[in-house]
């Protein structure tokens, strides 16, 4: 099995970010606003995928993420053999905090949401607004995933439809929106987002495989802006994780959506009344938090140590 894995150069910086178990790709970023599209069209005009069974393209900063070598990530699809698709999603906490990657979306980059419906609408998908929930190993963020060669020339010809689509209007795609104290176009965002899409809608005809994390890990790999916020969300994690798994075991066979909806939501408005009243008291009697607030404490912490 031959799999090449791609990484983006840009510059200097990006190349010697470049894994030595990885091809560089050098891109001149003359439509930087396209992000990681601009490399996906390269790689087919090229024909790339046509020299291997699987390809796949990260950007520099895939290990700094996923917490993994491109080398861990070429042994685990060995060890895998015989499906189309291998996900690597390095954010399994947002699966707990959003319903779908497009509740997310809306909530990190308010008006994401209306932009995807009208893709949906253009392209046959169903309403955004009945859009299925999407549990830890159905999610991918950050264009991580590799395929099979018939896959990604298929999946990038659909790509290649949907940036037309969006170049017609790029007053909206091509807006900005606030993302980690800057400000970045919409379009990164909703595009990343129609990867799982695309592949719940083909369910039936590609067989997928996710690269799953211990949930030990999974307050280690969120993105935080400060100490206490991240203090703020471990803790919550750690309340809902086994919540909504066994919740997602028993809504599996995707019916009952709304039901499913409405427990989900209900565990994590709960979840915050809880880390609220806990940071409350930590500032009136801290004295009490051990007698008082013992429930809300996990017997094992959601930590990588």
């Amino acid at each position: 099995m031959k799999i090449d894995i791609y990484q983006t150069v840009y510059d200097h910086k990006t190349a010697d970010m470049v894994s030595p178990f990885a091809q560089p790709l050098p891109i001149d970023n003359s439509e930087a606003q396209l992000f990681e599209y601009q490399c996906y069209r390269k790689m087919l005009n090229e024909g790339l995928h046509k020299n291997c069974d699987y390809i796949g393209l990260f950007s520099p900063k895939f290990s700094q993420k996923s917490k993994q070598s491109v080398l861990d990530t070429l042994h685990w699809i060995h060890r895998n053999p015989g499906y189309d698709i291998y996900t690597f999603n390095p954010f399994p906490h947002e699966a707990y905090f959003f319903f779908n990657q497009w509740d997310s979306g809306e909530f990190h980059h308010p008006g994401l949401k209306d932009l995807a419906r009208s893709v949906f609408d253009a392209f046959g998908f169903q309403d955004i607004d009945l859009f299925p929930r999407m549990a830890v190993e159905r999610v991918v963020y950050c264009n991580f995933w590799v395929a099979s060669g018939k896959f990604f020339s298929r999946y990038v010809e659909f790509l290649n439809e949907v940036t037309g689509f969006i170049l017609q209007r790029p007053e909206q795609f091509l807006a900005d929106t606030r993302h980690r104290g800057g400000m970045t176009p919409f379009f990164p965002f909703l595009i990343e987002r129609l990867f799982s899409t695309y592949l719940h809608e083909h369910r039936k005809e590609v067989s997928v495989r996710a690269l799953t994390y211990p949930k030990s890990c999974y307050a280690a790999l969120m993105e935080s802006g400060s100490p206490a916020d991240f203090e703020r969300r471990s803790l919550h994690l750690n309340l809902v994780v086994d919540k909504i798994d066994a919740l997602d075991a028993q809504y599996r066979n995707g019916e009952g959506r709304e039901e499913h909806r409405q427990l989900f939501e209900q565990l994590n408005s709960q979840a915050r009344r809880e880390v609220s009243q806990l940071h409350a008291a930590r500032l009136q009697a801290p004295e009490l938090l051990s007698a008082n607030y013992r429930s809300l404490i996990l017997p094992e912490s959601l930590s990588c140590s």
